[in-house]
């Protein structure tokens, strides 16, 4: 059984308090990463808010998680500061996480693999644009980021078809059951409904037999 298997059997009870902040603090991350593939991964900058380049002059992408330890260790703190404010003034603090809370949620551990693939596919695309590589370069790194965001939302749209399907189930369920009581609710009431029925026509009965008695007159002495 592989370790990941061993860590999930270990959390069948409820997450604790805990786990869903550190859970919060995932989901932050990966909506961080979606931002970033959507709008482009931010270039690194210095102090003097100028983009930082490499020997060659080219710009330099900031930091990235590019692995699934990076993604648990990240905290903010590897990337610049400009970066990093901008971060913090849109979703908040970030930290590290522990790797167990990211491997209980096989939907954010699959949506963390493919981010990753398209971040990397990204600054491909990103460093073909900004450095000026060449067109052939550019739309290659184009096709791969479609390829990889199509698979992406191809698992997005399965996993959202999984839960709508699950809700239904339990509509379903709930509607069975009330339909039941409902059922047993309306056969009570007819019961009773004719219980009281049989009672009033025993009542009128004998009703009708203490009218016909001839009253007992007293004997005079």
């Amino acid at each position: 059984m592989s370790n990941r298997k061993v860590t999930k059997l270990k959390h069948k009870n409820s997450p604790q308090p805990e786990e869903v902040r550190a859970k919060n603090i995932i989901v932050t991350k990966i909506n961080i990463l979606n931002n970033w593939i959507k709008e482009g991964i931010p270039s690194k900058k210095d102090e003097g808010n100028n983009y930082s380049r490499d020997i060659n002059g080219e710009v330099i992408i900031d930091y990235y998680p590019s692995s699934i330890q990076q993604f648990l260790k990240w905290n903010g703190t590897q990337n610049c500061i400009q970066v990093k404010k901008q971060m913090e003034d849109k979703y908040g603090e970030i930290r590290g996480t522990g790797r167990a809370t990211l491997e209980r949620y096989d939907n954010l551990y699959e949506q963390v693999q493919q981010l990753i693939v398209l971040l990397k596919q990204s600054e491909k695309k990103q460093k073909a644009v900004e450095n000026k590589t060449s067109k052939i370069e550019q739309l290659n790194a184009d096709v791969d980021m479609q390829i990889k965001a199509r698979e992406l939302s191809e698992i997005q749209h399965r996993q959202l078809t999984q839960i709508i399907n699950s809700l239904r189930e339990k509509l379903n369920d709930e509607i069975k059951a009330h339909n039941s009581t409902k059922k047993l609710w309306a056969s009570e009431v007819r019961s009773k409904d004719e219980e009281i029925t049989s009672l009033n026509i025993e009542n009128r009965k004998l009703t009708s037999s203490l009218a016909k008695v001839t009253p007992i007159k007293k004997v005079g002495k």
